[in-house]
């Protein structure tokens, strides 16, 4: 029975563990009823804020990224990656570290324009990498701004 194996898989963890599943289940619930009902300008401040400064502390990033993905896999609802962007920002930003939310683009298999965000600290990619690849970066939001990609020339 799923039920069964996802309770024993709980089980297994620790107490800091699961508060952080629970924590990142709360918040990408938030996020995705943000998306969903709020209008751009109002959930535009919880992808700005803090700015992505400072060397990573790669422990805190794989905990985060743990507990983020342990939960975007055992909710009712799916949480894609901005939702889980989101999430792991806020969690990162509650642990007193900076990250950035980045949006890419690319062309999809059916003609479409395939979006993909993921969230970076201090140069590390936090969440989002393994469908990072063949993405055209767009958009960084970083601090109080929102920085568009511009090819730069060659030399």
């Amino acid at each position: 029975m799923v039920i069964g194996r996802k309770l024993r898989s709980m089980h297994a963890l620790t107490w800091r563990e699961r508060g952080r599943v629970l924590e990142a289940m709360a918040i990408l619930a938030a996020a995705r009823l943000a998306l969903a009902l709020l209008p751009y300008r109002i959930y535009s401040r919880w992808l700005t804020g803090d700015g992505a400064s400072g060397a990573a502390d790669i422990e805190l990033i794989a905990r985060v990224r743990r507990g983020v993905q342990i939960a975007a896999r055992n909710l009712p609802f799916a949480a894609p990656c901005l939702p889980q962007a989101m999430a792991a920002k806020v969690m990162l930003a509650r642990r007193g570290a900076g990250s950035s939310v980045c949006v890419g683009a690319a062309p999809a298999d059916t003609g479409d324009l395939a979006l993909h965000a993921w969230l970076e600290a201090g140069g590390v990619v936090v969440i989002g990498n393994l469908a990072r690849s063949g993405m055209t970066p767009v958009a960084r939001f970083e601090g109080e701004r929102i920085h568009a990609w511009r090819p730069r020339p060659d030399r």
